[in-house]
């Protein structure tokens, strides 16, 4: 059980890094990323970033988390095979949201510009 737990807050501390790690990798490419397109070039990326992090939250659901977690959990146990067949799964699954969520926002980008009144996007 300790070693259960170890491994599980070691995950954990990992995959929260990741996070950290991202979101401070980013702040390195949006300023210049700003400067180079201006205002204008930052308010149509702001149109198109809103309703794809919501769409990606939607779509992958802490799954990522939970598939970290079951891993963790059967690797301790020493169940690799069951691991590595979650793994393969949930993979899968996360390709097929992902293409899903592809097509939902290609589908509903005429209608989203639209709606936000440039029919030029």
């Amino acid at each position: 059980m300790v070693i259960f737990l170890n491994t599980l807050i070691k995950n954990s501390f990992i995959f929260t890094a990741g996070i950290i790690l991202s979101k401070a990798l980013s702040l390195f490419f949006i300023f210049p990323f700003s400067r180079l397109v201006g205002a204008l070039g930052m308010s149509l990326y702001s149109y198109a970033y809103v309703p794809f992090t919501v769409l990606l939250d939607l779509f992958s659901l802490g799954i990522p988390l939970g598939v970290e977690k079951l891993v963790a959990k059967y690797n301790a146990r020493g169940m690799y095979a069951q691991s590595n067949r979650i793994f393969k799964k949930c993979l899968l699954m996360m390709i097929f949201l992902g293409f899903f969520g592809f097509l939902l926002m290609n589908i509903m980008a005429p209608l989203y510009s639209k709606t936000i009144g440039n029919n030029e996007v």
